[in-house]
């Protein structure tokens, strides 16, 4: 599952199109820091991704407020995480 428009993907596909209309507009806008990818943007509410190939958490806000509490605690590794495995 992608996380953000890309090539190939700019209009259809990614979890940021599943959010369109879902989250505020202001969430939606581009984030200030670069993706250090010139052909792709993240918006706001995606505060944490994962890498192509990757495990981990996909972590989006839904309003300014939690992106910037969400962003520092994760900046400050002051997230607490909890791990769930279900087996069948």
């Amino acid at each position: 599952l992608l996380c953000h428009p890309s090539p190939g993907y700019w209009d259809h596909g990614t979890v940021v199109h599943a959010l369109a209309g879902r989250i505020p507009k202001a969430m939606m806008e581009e984030r200030r820091a670069s993706t250090g990818e010139t052909d792709s943007v993240i918006p706001r509410a995606i505060v944490h991704r994962l890498d192509k190939g990757t495990t981990g958490l996909m972590l989006v806000a839904k309003s300014p407020r939690a992106e910037r509490d969400l962003s520092a605690q994760f900046r400050g590794r002051t997230a607490k995480k909890r791990y769930v495995a279900l087996l069948q």
